[in-house]
């Protein structure tokens, strides 16, 4: 008995195969309403474009700092209701205050959290979207290392700086590789 009564607030199989079908046009949609919002991207996603493709970690939602939060994440819904012709998302508010969370129905996932933010945050403009920059980041989970409130992301945080680590080891050595084959000339020559 109380299997059936499960088996009655389970979103339909279709509906679900519809989203997962479509996921590449919940991220053409977001990204679009970030680059007309003038948000920037920050978290894992942001993390993801400045690491190389084998350093990345695997992130449904994307982490968007914007001026006016509740505004963009309304539209982004009413956008993504419109393209899949139902009403399958909604905007909640999140646990920060100035935070709003654009939800899946279906799926109970995060697509998109837009967060109000006042003070201008370094970025980097890649194929037209702005991210957080590298270093922003950085002081961003070391902040929250430091936090005893955090406790719950620290090894998550310690993963991505880690991550981060290695990157820059890498380039390091890719510059010394070079400099090698290639020498740099100096005021005395070569």
């Amino acid at each position: 008995m109380v299997l059936k009564k499960r088996l009655l607030f389970l979103p339909s199989i279709k509906k679900m195969n519809e989203f997962h079908r479509k996921r590449a046009e919940i991220d053409r949609a977001v990204i679009s309403e970030v680059k007309k919002g003038r948000g920037v991207i920050y978290g894992g996603k942001a993390l993801n474009e400045h690491l190389p493709p084998f350093l990345d970690r695997h992130t449904e939602d994307y982490d968007v700092f914007v001026k006016n939060p509740e505004q963009k994440a309304r539209r982004l819904e009413r956008r993504l209701d419109r393209k899949f012709g139902a009403d399958l998302f909604a905007v909640v508010s999140a646990q920060h205050e100035g935070t709003f969370k654009v939800k899946n129905r279906v799926t109970e996932g995060t697509i998109a959290d837009f967060t109000r933010t006042e003070r201008k945050i370094p970025s980097v403009r890649r194929r037209g979207v702005m991210f957080a920059s590298l270093p922003f980041i950085e002081s961003g989970l070391r902040k929250e290392l430091r936090s005893k409130s955090a406790e719950y992301r620290h090894a998550r945080d310690r993963d991505a700086l880690n991550r981060i680590a290695v990157m820059k080891s890498l380039k390091k050595r890719k510059r010394r590789r070079a400099e090698e084959f290639f020498p740099i000339p100096t005021r005395l020559g070569w």
